[in-house]
């Protein structure tokens, strides 16, 4: 295909109680896109931007990179983070622009080349299936995460083996095409338990995970029983990160975020 890569961002103007370092959403998306284009630098992408409700100076903030193209803007009313996911899923799978994409959400701060990632997912003998350019603080003791972990280096990076991520991640369309029918469940489960869903790093933790966020027991204990049909996928995370969520309790470990935010630009 044409590109190296798909991008579908979604953006939403309203700023999380659980945010850091910024009070204007506005000023967040405007720094996070910056340092994920340098982090793009020398790959051929394609940008779909889905803008949920966001007020007409938004679309300022996403100017196209050095030689390339502009982006595509897809404006929405208002349908939130579930639908916003879902609308992600659909224009990724048909895009024909690059067999590679990636699921990215607004806030997060990129510090990293993400070449190597790109030559991992491509190139990596372990055929990774899904690959997060964030290192999660939760691998680090949560009890959601306790399972064997395993380890490969591609190239000078170190990954890692886990059972879930956010939803900001890589994959294939290839990919996306076996594991839609659990991802298009995503509105009813979360993010957690749709990865481990794929992954099968531990269900019963994840089965317990839903009963206590949902008290819906059955329900994800029949969305699991389905899924015993389907091949496991595998979900791979960088050590260290590559980027990092901008919230409370969800800054990725052993990194100044505050030192790589100064080199885009200082927070208010």
């Amino acid at each position: 295909m044409e590109y190296d890569l798909c991008i579908a961002i979604r953006v939403s103007p309203l700023l999380s109680k659980k945010h850091l370092f910024f009070s204007s959403k506005y000023d967040m998306v405007k720094t996070c896109y910056s340092s994920l284009l340098e982090s793009l630098k020398g790959i051929n992408f394609r940008a779909i931007i889905i803008l949920d409700n966001c007020p007409p100076n938004f679309d300022d903030l996403f100017y196209p990179p050095n030689g390339g193209d502009p982006p595509e803007f897809i404006r929405t009313p208002g349908i939130g983070n579930n639908g916003t996911f879902l609308m992600q899923l659909d224009l990724l799978e048909r895009q024909k622009y690059s067999d590679l994409v990636f699921f990215a959400e607004d806030d997060y701060l990129y510090i990293h080349d993400l070449r190597p990632l790109l030559e991992f997912i491509n190139e990596g003998q372990e055929n990774p299936d899904f690959v997060s350019p964030y290192d999660h603080p939760d691998y680090y003791g949560s009890e959601y995460h306790r399972y064997e972990k395993l380890y490969t280096t591609h190239g000078q990076q170190k990954w890692k083996q886990v059972g879930s991520t956010t939803c900001t991640f890589f994959t294939s369309k290839e990919t996306l095409k076996e594991a839609h029918d659990i991802m298009r469940q995503y509105p009813h489960l979360c993010d957690y338990l749709m990865f481990n869903l794929l992954t099968r790093k531990n269900p019963l933790l994840s089965w317990m995970h839903f009963r206590d966020l949902y008290g819906l027991a059955p329900y994800s204990l029949l969305v699991n029983m389905l899924n015993l049909r389907r091949r496991t996928f595998s979900l791979w995370a960088p050590e260290p990160s590559f980027a990092s969520h901008l919230q409370q309790g969800c800054l990725s470990p052993n990194i100044d975020w505050e030192r790589y935010l100064k080199l885009y630009i200082q927070p208010r």
